[in-house]
């Protein structure tokens, strides 16, 4: 099934999802691609489509592998030099230990049983902190297995990396001790460059009786072949942080971009409401995280007469020619009687000029459906698609934000004549390339699929 668009054209699949229950896209290659979907503590489905025509090759059950009698916890799943790798943990309560796992899945979906032990770690302590997480490097050549753990919780913390190449060799593991236990900092957004140096954020949670609580933000970088740790603080005159991304980008550069909260919500519970005042980033150089620019906006005072609440971070773009696109989403759940709905509204979308650092705007970008709104099923989402010099805002409903390098934002029609009528772009989306996007989609007429969505240049 074909559609034709102002600026794309898209390619539905002939095979629908029956299990299509929150699907995720984890890898392509030149022929196909793999996606699993409908995630139980039992259990996931796996599937292969053709990436050419979008045909199912397989689709199949996979039942998560026990070890001595009990299941494992499914951690993630990451396709890594043309293999599928199962990522998975457990605990065992009589010698307390936690052990990560790696199986392999083969090209037609089938689980190996034969396991490899890839990190364990024995906490004696009872109230004891443990998590885990699995990610590619940034060319995706290696793998970070990443731990955080401390042995009680007034312990300081600790976190320690390991890196694994092709053929689930360790190239390189390290411990780096924190400041503070778990309850007083937490740690995220962990990246592995090309060279093993891992990068990350602290948050210190901190407490004063002039301003209540706050925080202390700080980008921290180890370099493994130094061993060394570069620290640099996240200095706006602001300490109410709420969502933080860091990112590189082609400069050998650190991206990281955030938005805080107003100082007019509670003290105790500006978190919570999220009520927003701005948006901020900070460009830093990835040898030994010297500040490059920084800049930051004030959102709240762009619409004096509005909350800004409930506003959660997105997304960050760099345009070529270095611009930052920040995005922001109104983002709220509702629950009566059981029921619970999300609730997806306006997008403040703030473009900084980094070369003109005073040269910045903000603009709240809503979504009406308007006479479209009968045939518009599900959650007003948006999905983004970057390019070189454009950042698109996709939504259902038939309508698309363009967002150039200036920060003009541009509202028109994603299909001219959508097929069929009342397609629904779903949350599921992977960028192949520049000009292609896979999305999944629903209908009532055809129910979930994938699709394949192409840009004009």
């Amino acid at each position: 099934m074909k559609a034709n668009a102002q600026q794309a054209s898209a390619i539905i699949s002939p095979d629908q999802n029956d299990e299509n229950n929150h699907p995720e896209i984890i890898g392509v290659n030149d022929r196909s691609f793999f996606a699993i979907s409908s995630k139980t503590k039992e259990s996931f489905y796996i599937e292969s489509l053709t990436v050419k025509e979008l045909r199912r090759i397989f689709k199949r059950q996979v039942l998560l592998p026990q070890i001595e009698g009990k299941t494992v916890n499914f951690e993630n799943i990451l396709y890594f030099n043309q293999h599928i790798y199962l990522l998975t943990s457990l605990y065992n309560k009589k010698t307390k230990t936690y052990t990560a796992y790696l199986n392999e899945v083969s090209g037609g979906g089938e689980l190996s049983l034969n396991h490899t032990i890839l990190d364990e770690v024995t906490l004696t302590e009872k109230k004891h902190h443990y998590a885990i997480h699995f990610s590619l490097s940034a060319d995706s050549n290696r793998m970070l297995i990443y731990r955080e753990y401390a042995e009680s919780d007034t312990t300081k913390g600790k976190i320690v990396y390991k890196v694994v190449s092709k053929g689930l060799k360790t190239l390189f593991t390290k411990e780096i001790r924190l400041s503070q236990p778990f309850d007083k900092i937490t740690v995220a957004n962990a990246l592995l460059d090309t060279d093993n140096n891992l990068y990350y954020t602290e948050k210190e949670y901190l407490k004063n009786e002039t301003t209540g609580a706050f925080i202390k933000l700080t980008i921290v970088a180890y370099k493994a072949e130094k061993d060394t740790l570069y620290r640099s603080e996240i200095a706006i005159n602001e300490n109410r942080f709420l969502d933080v991304h860091l990112q590189f980008n082609n400069k050998e550069q650190l991206i990281c971009a955030g938005n805080y909260a107003s100082e007019k919500a509670s003290a105790n519970g500006w978190e919570d409401s999220r009520w927003m005042k701005g948006v901020f980033y900070g460009l830093f150089d990835m040898n030994d995280l010297r500040l490059v620019s920084k800049g930051q906006k004030n959102c709240q005072e762009l619409f004096p007469e509005d909350k800004l609440t409930k506003y959660h971070l997105t997304s960050t773009y760099q345009l070529n020619n270095g611009s930052l696109i920040v995005l922001c989403e109104f983002q709220n759940t509702v629950c009566l009687d059981g029921n619970c709905n999300d609730i997806r509204g306006p997008i403040m979308a703030t473009i900084f000029h980094v070369a003109d650092q005073l040269n910045t705007s903000a603009q709240r970008l809503v979504n009406d459906p308007g006479a479209d709104k009968s045939s518009c099923k599900g959650v007003l989402l948006f999905i983004p698609f970057h390019t070189e010099d454009q950042v698109r805002l996709l939504y259902n409903c038939n309508k698309q934000f363009e967002i150039n390098q200036e920060g003009v934002v541009t509202a028109k029609a994603l299909f001219e004549d959508p097929v069929p009528s009342d397609l629904v772009i779903n949350s599921c989306y992977y960028p192949m390339n520049r000009n292609e996007l896979l999305i999944t989609t629903y209908s009532k007429k055809d129910g979930n699929r994938f699709a394949k969505l192409y840009f004009k240049n």
